[in-house]
């Protein structure tokens, strides 16, 4: 329509209205233009928006796990303490041997760590991560993620004490653990749910059980490095929550 009037226009030379007619062309480009830009940015707002809250809601669950985490290792690393002093002194510290053979065979395995990092790895893996417009908020995420990864080998250490004290274990004592005494919840706890459970019948089996352990002249040497690990994963876990909630502070602040 508007170019048939210009047409008309140019034919008539009517160049006053030729002109009015350029200026709307012009003016209604660059106004669908811009329109379209804000479009664009308004999007890329709502993205970001939403990329934000899910990496808040990672974070959330990295602080939860961390506070569960933490309990936990600190078990570990007093359990490996007295199963050094066992294993090197016989000194059971007032355990019976049944609670001696659990603590061990429960703690050859033991928790390890790993963050939720999915939002992050999409933002990066995409190319998008400038959809966080904060520079200061997109530095302290990658720093984040970039020091928990330095964290990563010790945070997902996998220790040989599950081999070296399971292989030590008969079978039927083995499958007596895993029917009476561990269910899932009992053997992902952070605490000692597994006391409480009776007493195996075969004591010869339980002695055979820990005599291997005592016998085992690589044993304490395993549980030594497992404690140094441990008070490693101890502090820098401590460090990484602090950073961990100072982060989700930021992102939360700047979600408002």
């Amino acid at each position: 329509m508007i170019f048939r009037r210009i047409a008309q226009h140019v034919k008539e030379q009517n160049w006053t209205a030729v002109a009015i007619d350029f200026v709307i062309v012009v003016v209604g480009v660059f106004l669908g233009i811009q329109i379209g830009n804000w479009n664009a940015e308004r999007q890329e707002r709502e993205l970001g928006t939403s990329y934000l809250q899910r990496i808040a809601g990672d974070l959330r669950t990295d602080a939860e796990v961390f506070e569960t985490r933490l309990q936990s290792w600190q078990n570990e690393e007093r359990d490996l303490e007295s199963m050094l002093v066992y294993v090197e002194k016989g000194d059971l510290d007032e355990r019976t041997p049944w609670e001696m053979a659990q603590l061990a065979y429960y703690r050859a395995g033991w928790g390890v760590f790993a963050p939720d990092k999915t939002a992050y790895e999409e933002l990066r893996s995409t190319g998008q991560i400038r959809l966080i417009a904060d520079a200061d908020l997109r530095r302290s995420i990658s720093d984040y993620y970039a020091r928990i990864a330095e964290s990563d080998p010790f945070y997902t250490y996998e220790t040989p004490l599950r081999e070296m004290i399971r292989s030590k274990y008969p079978p039927a004592l083995q499958r007596y653990f895993w029917v009476t005494c561990y269910s899932e919840n009992v053997y992902r706890s952070s605490g000692d749910g597994r006391t409480g459970c009776p007493p195996f019948g075969g004591a010869s089996e339980i002695a055979d059980a820990l005599s291997a352990l005592r016998a085992d002249p690589d044993l304490a040497e395993a549980i030594r490095y497992g404690i140094s690990i441990r008070l490693i994963v101890l502090n820098i876990a401590r460090r990484d929550l602090v950073r961990n909630q100072e982060l989700i502070a930021q992102v939360e602040a700047q979600l408002r």
